[in-house]
């Protein structure tokens, strides 16, 4: 049947030196839906210094199949092709049953990250040493609803990202070297499994 191009909303692409993953179609569909495709771009996906946490009795409500849906198409990149995008979904998911409009304008932010960020692909070089490479993290405390760490980590083999996660962990860590430890832990069981 020749050479694959595509695969599950994935476009393939074989070079000399390896071959690449990319979904910017899949991107550009998304900003279309959610009539943004001309939105100006941005260079992070989330505002560093704007903490949200669960909607509050001033806060205004918005419509939840709107932001579900943004979310849900922002999940399958991440599952996919952008592991750049892994902390600030796993953040925004947390508030699917009950956004307001301040989760909303978080959502839209990845939406312009997206914008100016669509060519990033994962690249897997060809005739490369097997070895690899994990990496990992972990803030404390920085859900200000749980008060539990967010932890993930990344794993390249060959160069080449293979794997990732985040998420909160498990118990709340009073410090940061226990939250760091607790990461240390998630990734070395992940690492087993590979």
């Amino acid at each position: 049947m020749g050479e694959i191009n595509w695969l599950l909303r994935i476009q393939i692409t074989f070079t000399d030196d390896g071959f690449t993953l990319s979904q910017m179609t899949f991107i550009n569909n998304i900003l279309n839906r959610i009539s943004m495709r001309d939105c100006k771009p941005i260079s992070t996906p989330i505002d560093s210094n704007h903490q949200l946490k669960a909607i509050e009795d001033d806060d205004e409500h918005t419509d939840p199949m709107t932001y579900q849906q943004i979310i849900g198409s922002l999940m399958y990149l991440v599952t996919g092709t952008r592991p750049d995008l892994s902390y600030t979904i796993a953040h925004l998911s947390q508030f699917n049953s009950s956004p307001s409009t301040k989760h909303l304008t978080a959502a839209e932010r990845v939406l312009r990250y997206l914008q100016g960020m669509k060519d990033r692909h994962l690249f897997d070089p060809w005739n490369n040493r097997l070895e690899m490479t994990p990496y990992m993290d972990a803030c404390n405390g920085n859900c200000l609803d749980t008060r539990r760490c967010v932890s993930g980590y990344l794993f390249q083999l060959v160069n080449a990202t293979i794997s990732w996660k985040c998420g909160k962990q498990r118990s709340v860590a009073t410090s940061t070297c226990k939250a760091e430890y607790q990461a240390l832990a998630m990734t070395t069981k992940h690492h087993l499994w590979l």
